[in-house]
């Protein structure tokens, strides 16, 4: 019994080492085909890779392909097969740029007609009587812009004048002042302190009483042009005052005298010596002529100052009876009122201003007629 159980403990154990051994031999034999396989697999995908890259080189070479043949005349034939519209390329219409009948149109339809061509003959009538109103029109607007042009022109004087107007009033801002341009003895006043002026304004009547003129009858046979000049010899009626004077002119008029006498009036300028007025009467001598009946003193110079700014007068510095001099203070004005004066220049400029403007737009639109109607027909 004892030797039984060894032998089946040993047949047992060999049948183990058999199975073993077998199945070490099948693992080493897996292992031993998985390098073939994956050899296989490489080549295989090498061998594909390889014609496809064969077959591109085949298809770039077979395009590089030179076909050569012999030049030589030969009949080319291509047949096109396929259905559509045919449309030609360019289609023009035909327009007139006129109004008028049709006269003549020679031609039919499928007619070929070049450029240039005359299609179709139209009445003139219309188109005659837009060239005489183009022709009219073309004068028409020349004198339209003529009398812009004046009209412009005229603007900008006025709008020049109304701006040396208030360059001249801004400079004499400071000088508030009106000074009289004559020398005199104040005759008569016209204005009072408080009064509002303008320019040109009267202010006062003055009168220069320092030389008068005396204005005589004399012969007319007797005085000639030649004694302008000459000294005379006179004698106040009413004081037998003796002074002299010389002839400043003879009037060419002829005046009658009772008793049919004929005379000439003759002035004569003398220094008054502080006695001699308006209205005195004298006699007169030149030479061994002698006047004809007695003559009449004048002052020999009368004038008007005027104003040459304008405002309120703040202060009036002369009255009738006095003597002034040449640039003498006759007239303060208020300061704010001649700020007005300026602004009132100031709305003539712009004012002046706006007709220049609408003047020049008056001027540029009969510049366009004119162009119009040269445009019209065909003046460039």
């Amino acid at each position: 019994m004892g030797i039984d159980n060894n032998s089946k403990k040993k047949s047992s154990n060999t049948e183990k080492s058999e199975e073993t051994l077998n199945t070490t031999h099948k693992g080493k034999g897996l292992n031993f085909l998985k390098p073939l396989v994956l050899l296989v697999v490489l080549i295989f995908i090498t061998v594909l890779i390889f014609n496809r890259i064969n077959s591109k080189m085949e298809k770039s070479n077979a395009k590089e392909v030179t076909h050569t043949v012999k030049v030589e005349t030969r009949d080319i034939q291509n047949i096109l097969s396929s259905t559509g519209v045919i449309e030609p390329l360019n289609i023009y219409e035909v327009t007139s740029q006129v109004v008028g009948d049709v006269i003549s149109a020679d031609f039919e339809e499928g007619d070929q007609v070049k450029k240039d061509d005359v299609l179709y003959q139209i009445t003139t009538d219309d188109i005659d009587s837009k060239l005489r109103n183009a022709e009219n029109a073309v004068p028409r607007a020349k004198e339209d812009y003529n009398f812009a042009q004046d009209k412009y022109t005229e603007a900008i004087q006025k709008y020049n004048d109304a701006l040396n107007d208030y360059d001249d009033a801004a400079k004499d801002y400071g000088d508030l002042t009106i000074k009289s341009k004559k020398s005199g003895i104040v005759k008569t006043l016209f204005v009072d302190e408080g009064d509002k002026i303008q320019i040109g304004t009267q202010i006062a009547e003055i009168y220069d009483n320092s030389y008068m003129e005396l204005k005589i009858p004399f012969n007319s046979s007797d005085v000639k042009q030649s004694l302008i000049g000459k000294t005379a010899k006179i004698e106040v009626t009413d004081s037998n005052e003796k002074l002299e004077g010389k002839v400043t002119e003879i009037s060419n008029i002829e005046d009658v005298l009772s008793g049919n006498r004929v005379v000439k009036t003759v002035t004569i300028k003398v220094k008054n010596p502080g006695g001699l007025t308006a209205g005195t009467k004298a006699t007169a001598s030149i030479g061994d002529l002698y006047s004809s009946n007695d003559g009449t003193f004048n002052v020999l110079e009368e004038g008007i100052i005027t104003a040459d700014k304008a405002g309120e007068i703040h202060s009036l510095n002369i009255k009738e009876g006095d003597k002034i001099s040449e640039k003498y203070t006759v007239i303060v004005l208020d300061s704010d009122t001649y700020k007005d004066q300026l602004d009132a220049y100031q709305n003539k400029v712009d004012n002046a201003k706006d007709v220049m403007d609408n003047a020049e737009n008056t001027l540029e639109k009969a510049q366009e007629k004119i162009d119009d109607a040269k445009t019209s027909l065909g003046i460039s």
